[in-house]
């Protein structure tokens, strides 16, 4: 039995030597691991860095419909005075140019946010009545340019409650404002912004 050690022997040691010349294959010319560095004291050595700048990971989620209720405000662009918050009710020629001192007049705002929450602004959105004068026969906030299109530089518009599909100059969608009148008046409702940073 005894024969047997001295191969079993060479058997070891010929693994070791293997694994040893294994482990100094994968090291640069001169250069020992981090775990060998912190034995003998050295600093560790840097990261390796990847190529290219590093990017944020795209979200593969689709975007989620959410609302957001809220009161309009009314101020003047020039001096930025507030008038004050809009009624329910309309003034004489069926649009709103009444003023209180609290918000009445409540309004949502539907829009399709980033899963991300990157994305704070919304534009072209509509803004849905919840308890106006004639909720139900309208049930939108819009605008009805003295010139059409309404735009910063031709003017103003008047605020009126519109019909869910209002937009100018493509169709005459019902208004009050235009029902006062006694003829179509073009309307446009896809006007509202949203900046979720100024809540």
């Amino acid at each position: 039995m005894r024969w047997f050690s001295l191969p079993l022997a060479l058997l070891a040691l010929k693994a070791f030597v293997n694994a040893e010349q294994l482990t100094n294959s994968k090291r640069v010319d001169g250069q020992i691991s981090n775990a060998e560095r912190l034995a003998r004291g050295l600093p560790l050595l840097p990261p390796h860095r990847r190529t290219g700048p590093l990017l944020p990971r795209q979200s593969t989620s689709p975007p989620v419909p959410t609302s957001r209720s809220c009161n309009i405000e009314a101020i003047n662009d020039v001096d930025q005075s507030i008038y004050g918050y809009l009624s329910v009710y309309y003034g004489s020629t069926y649009t709103y140019g009444d003023f209180t001192d609290s918000p009445v007049l409540n309004i949502s705002l539907a829009y399709s946010a980033d899963p991300s929450g990157s994305q704070t602004s919304f534009t072209g959105l509509q803004a849905q009545t919840e308890n106006s004068q004639v909720q139900k026969y309208y049930g939108y906030l819009g605008v009805v340019p003295v010139e059409t299109p309404i735009t910063a530089s031709s003017g103003y518009g008047v605020l009126t409650d519109v019909t869910k599909y209002a937009n100018s100059p493509s169709s005459n969608s019902p208004s009050s404002f235009a029902q006062f009148l006694g003829f179509g008046q073009p309307a446009e409702s896809y006007v509202w912004s949203l900046d979720l940073t100024t809540n």
